[in-house]
């Protein structure tokens, strides 16, 4: 049975600004720290993210991730899916779905 990823309360604001501050202060980010980067300030954790959970909060914001990596860093689409251990497919997938929503 698979446990359920629950948000991080608020009362680590502070280790989380702190991660998030290193993380930032690397200088260049490589596509998996960007990953990270997001997660800890979406509040959901990374190996969740990169996860297998097909729960809608976490695919959503998973695919926004994806779409910040197409628009940002120019990756291809294979790329992508090797940073989230999934198929080209799926990322063009989220990446067209992302942009219907915001063509709306």
């Amino acid at each position: 049975m698979q446990h359920k990823p629950r948000p991080r309360p608020d009362a680590n604001d502070h280790v989380i600004a702190y991660r998030v501050h290193q993380l930032r202060t690397l200088g260049h980010l490589s596509p998996t720290d960007y990953v990270r980067l997001r997660s800890l300030e979406l509040r959901i954790p990374s190996k969740v993210m990169l996860g297998p959970s097909r729960r809608q909060a976490i695919t959503r914001q998973r695919q926004q991730i994806m779409w910040e990596l197409r628009q940002q860093r120019r990756m291809s689409l294979p790329a992508i899916a090797r940073v989230f251990s999934r198929d080209h497919k799926t990322v063009f997938y989220a990446l067209r779905k992302i942009e219907m929503e915001n063509a709306q």
